[in-house]
């Protein structure tokens, strides 16, 4: 797969819109792209160039979510090997956040609404509303956690969120950074007011409880993101200015979780993206920035695979380059879904509202 160097070097070139690109596994296959969703989507809607901030992946459903004049949505679903575009749908003015597990849609702010998949429509679940929580927060389908300056934990009861657990935060007073859900396990990043210092914490169920399993100190270094696989894989992102890190935790044989390895990227310079990164059962998804010189950065995805001690073999999944004018692009992120069988999915989402970026069509494979 090449990546032709033909975008335009104009400043003034028409912007277009980022592309939300999807890949699967298979034992035969490997890792291979499936699909484009900006191009299936382009086919039915007229798509602004800030037309997603954010995706969220569950099962066979996509979900991509941006603000353009009004808060929208746009869902995508699986049809045997092909994505279909099931529709744009406007939501609450408020709406600066959102999570996906199953069918089921939780969007707010400092508040949540949670939505159900019928048909091709997300129908409001009116008996789901939750006030006065967090912006911040995650589900599985089955589990939502809201951080705060404590872990709210609910479960789905059919038609209602039930509140099941408080866990409380690892000082006081603390403001949450970031969450993740999956299966029995909770992780949350931490800030302490007292110190400055920054923390992220994994909890387990257990017979009804959320006890405190793992804990790494990040010192000054900020979480920039986490994620948590039900498999016992877990993944934290730190940076300062110089550095952004990448770091997996996995739980042994033992039950103890453990430190198993680090990504380290350098930083060219302060306001340079961060790496970014999703795990599963079995793989390892990242994304970072690659600087070509003073002035460009090149995006690039790597897709690692796990084995029973440590990441192995690669595959390299060249991303478009993105020239000339990267600072006014997004990061580059991933999301992971759960594993179906023998596929797994992982969204890498390329914000590009950059002048003359390069789309999926200029692939050359």
């Amino acid at each position: 797969m090449a990546w032709p160097s033909s975008a335009s070097e104009n400043p003034l070139a028409p912007r277009v819109p980022g592309d939300v690109l999807v890949f699967k596994t298979s034992a035969d296959a490997g890792w291979e792209l499936q699909a484009n969703l900006t191009q299936i989507a382009s086919q039915n809607v007229t798509l602004p160039n800030d037309w997603v901030s954010n995706v969220a992946l569950s099962s066979d459903i996509v979900v991509a979510f941006g603000v353009d004049g009004l808060s929208c949505i746009y869902t995508f679903k699986r049809d045997g090997a092909s994505w279909i575009f099931l529709g744009k749908q406007c939501v609450p003015d408020d709406t600066t956040s959102m999570a996906l597990g199953g069918d089921l849609l939780v969007l707010g702010d400092y508040g949540s609404q949670t939505f159900q998949l019928q048909g091709s429509i997300w129908s409001l679940v009116p008996t789901a509303e939750l006030q006065g929580q967090s912006s911040l927060y995650k589900t599985d389908g089955r589990t939502l956690a809201f951080l705060g300056d404590v872990v709210s934990v609910y479960h789905w009861a059919g038609s209602f969120w039930s509140n099941v657990a408080t866990i409380p935060a690892p000082s006081n007073p603390v403001v949450g950074l970031g969450v993740d859900v999956d299966g029995d396990y909770i992780i949350a990043a931490w800030m302490s007011f007292a110190d400055a210092n920054y923390v992220t914490v994994i909890y387990e169920e257990q017979g009804g409880l959320w006890p405190e399993v793992f804990r790494i100190n990040h010192g000054d270094r900020q979480p920039t993101l986490v994620g948590v696989s039900s498999s016992g894989k877990a993944v934290v992102g730190r940076a300062d200015a110089y550095f952004s890190t990448v770091t997996i935790i996995e739980v042994g044989s033992n039950g103890t979780w453990a430190v198993t390895q680090s990504f380290n990227f350098d930083r060219p310079y302060p306001s340079a993206g961060f790496a970014s990164a999703a795990i599963s059962a079995t793989s390892l998804a990242l994304a970072e920035w690659v600087p070509i010189d003073a002035i460009e950065q090149r995006s690039v995805g790597r897709i690692l695979a796990c084995n029973s001690t440590a990441l192995s073999a690669t595959t390299s999944v060249p991303l478009p380059h993105y020239r000339p004018y990267y600072r006014r692009c997004y990061h580059p992120r991933c999301r992971r879904s759960h594993r179906r069988g023998q596929d797994v999915f992982i969204v890498l989402i390329l914000l590009s509202s950059c002048s003359g970026a390069a789309s999926l069509n200029d692939v050359e494979i």
